[in-house]
């Protein structure tokens, strides 16, 4: 038997245009269009737009990337934080977005915020029109709702996207719903929700997704379950009775680790995460016995990290295969590696640390609990690390540090609760009803608003004093070796009181970054309400201005001028109408048979010239 493919009968088709012979040409078109099966029957969600997700089983941090958006929580199966994305500050606020009327973020957890293909995936969206949180698809490129859908049980979970579905969690159902139009693929309901009463139920714990599978914990007060679903059809692939409850999931190494806290007992779980098999557990002593009654914290907050072969919990560094102890290292609340280190909080210390993961050795220690810049007691909330810069979230500030040095390269102050999310070459920050879009810029481009203070944070450096002024964006430095007796600010005025002993020489130096220089000739220093000359000489990634003086008790005023700030155009948000949510809805469905179509379409006008030509018929 002769096999005809597509090409056989395209030379058919050819051949029998030319020889007119026209009863094969009938036949031929319905041979090419009824029964050579057409390439796209089977689009995928993929094909038509969203990327494959870049998870995996068996990679050490960070899994291997294929682009560089947020598909989950921590960005990985591995909860690393950490992007490729390479967006270096200074930053410039490039366009803002404002949700529809009655609408509102409600960032009250970490990050519970995705993006994948500039489309916004949430359930912190509150709908004071519906009285209601709801699920979102927010397409930031059109500034339009795609879809929404019945958040249907308050505990949400950020959701997770891979090949074209978003999975979520509300109270006891997990959802696959499809990416482009939010139609539900399938559901499944977990068993734990059958033996809890619902006044206890918190979903806090974050779907994560790898090489096709879901992986989800359901808990309540009491005990909770492991879940591994296949991510097509929904199916249980295993799952796993835990006590107590239990951290987001986290997968790599070809494991699912997990912490789960019942009483007094902390344990870290490693799972085969094709089989569900038990391969090893650790106790974690009293990593978390200060959290006390507020454990419900604890999943969202402290997921495993799994990298470089080993994982990251509680206080212990632990082979990824065997559980063997390798080393003791305080994993905060928040925290990121990347490149073999961690990132953290660190409660003792009252600040922000980079240790080294091998040696477990700090590398450097940012302290904000004893400064007037971050209030005392304030953690930062999200922790990022995009190339070789770490974003913070911390108190009023949206920080961004130097990764090697652990200095503040820029920083972004607001002064209401917010989330951030770093996709592609752009940052964005999540606010009540608002979203705001940054990008890099080749100058400093927010300013001070006329009348804000500048904020200060003071370091003692032995015999000198190195005073952090935070100022238009610009992190700026200065050190002097003379005692410091007060500092204050006054409007955009930073007064200091200095003095030495007579005779001995005062230095005092200002630093800036390196492009900061053409707005750093607008500052102004005085001494003793005298005006100096200030000149700045540029190194490779700062300039810096010195000044000397004779000791006595002194005054130093140092003059920031206030510039006004040009917000970009505001983008009013819109919900899309019923006729558009239906046409995105048949679209995907339509789409396979789009080439199908065309070639009939070509087929027929090709027929129709025949016909005519044999002059059969005259148009």
């Amino acid at each position: 038997m002769r096999i005809v493919d597509n090409t056989t009968i395209w030379v058919i088709l050819v051949r029998e245009a030319t020889s007119f012979n026209m009863k094969a040409l009938v036949v031929g078109l319905i041979f090419f269009i009824i029964i050579v099966p057409t390439p796209f029957h089977n689009v995928s969600a993929s094909q038509m737009g969203f990327q494959s997700n870049p998870c995996s089983t068996s990679s050490s941090s960070p899994p291997s990337e294929t682009f560089d958006d947020w598909p989950m929580f921590c960005r990985d199966s591995c909860h690393t934080s950490f992007t490729s994305s390479h967006i270096v500050p200074p930053l410039k606020l490039v366009s803002r977005l404002r949700l529809p009327e009655g609408c509102m973020f409600c960032c009250g957890d970490p990050t519970r915020i995705v993006i994948v293909d500039d489309v916004v995936f949430t359930d912190t969206i509150y709908d004071s029109t519906k009285n209601e949180e709801r699920f979102y698809a927010l397409d930031l490129k059109n500034g339009t709702i795609m879809w929404d859908v019945e958040r249907y049980v308050d505990g949400g979970s950020a959701p997770a996207v891979m090949d074209g579905i978003v999975y979520y969690q509300s109270g006891p159902e997990i959802y696959a719903l499809n990416a482009t139009n939010g139609e539900e693929i399938w559901s499944y309901r977990t068993e734990i929700w059958s033996n809890a009463r619902t006044e206890y139920w918190d979903s806090h714990s974050n779907l994560v997704c790898a090489k096709g599978v879901v992986y989800a914990v359901a808990w309540d007060s009491n005990s909770g379950r492991l879940y591994a679903l296949n991510g097509t059809t929904g199916a249980q692939i295993w799952s796993f009775l835990l006590l107590g409850v239990s951290s987001s999931p986290s997968v790599g190494e070809g494991m699912v680790y997990v912490i789960s806290k019942w009483g007094d007992t902390t344990r870290l779980y490693a799972f085969n995460a094709s089989t569900g098999e038990l391969v090893w557990y650790s106790d974690l002593g009293d990593s978390y016995d200060d959290l006390g009654d507020s454990y419900v914290i604890l999943p969202s907050m402290s997921p495993p990290i799994v990298a470089s072969q080993k994982v990251f919990a509680g206080n212990g560094i632990f082979d990824a295969k065997t559980g063997d102890i390798c080393g003791n290292l305080r994993v905060g609340f928040r925290s990121a590696i990347a490149e073999d280190v961690l990132y953290t909080t660190n409660d003792e210390f009252s600040a922000l640390c980079a240790y080294n993961i091998t040696t477990g050795k700090p590398i450097w220690i940012w302290k904000y609990e004893d400064s007037e810049l971050i209030p005392s007691g304030i953690a930062p909330r999200t922790l990022m690390v995009a190339d070789k810069i770490l974003y913070a979230d911390i108190g009023d500030f949206l920080l961004a540090f130097n990764v090697i040095t652990g200095k503040p390269l820029w920083y972004y102050f607001h002064n209401t609760t917010r989330d951030f999310v770093i996709s592609g070459t752009r940052l964005y920050m999540f606010d009540g009803n608002m979203i705001y879009v940054f990008e890099e810029s080749v100058n400093w481009c927010r300013t001070m608003e006329p009348g804000d203070s500048v904020h200060i944070n003071i370091i003692p450096k032995g015999v000198w004093s190195e005073i952090q002024v935070f100022w238009s964006n610009a992190p700026i430095t200065i050190m002097t070796n003379s005692s410091v007796l007060a500092v204050q600010s006054e409007g955009n005025r930073l007064i200091m009181e200095v003095a030495g002993v007579n005779g001995t020489i005062g230095m005092l130096n200002v630093t800036v970054p390196k492009d900061f220089v053409p707005m750093s000739s607008n500052i102004t220093i005085y001494l003793d309400s005298e005006p100096l000359n200030l000149n700045f000489t540029q190194y490779s990634s700062y300039s810096i201005a010195s000044i000397r003086y004779h000791h006595s008790k002194r005054e130093i005023a140092i003059r920031f001028p206030s510039y006004a700030q040009i917000e970009p155009t505001l983008t009013n948000i819109r919900f899309l109408r019923d006729s558009q949510k239906r046409f995105i809805r048949f679209l995907p469905s339509f789409l396979p048979y789009i080439w199908l179509i065309a070639i009939t379409i070509i087929s027929m006008l090709v027929l129709i010239i025949i016909l005519y030509k044999k002059n059969i018929f005259r148009l």
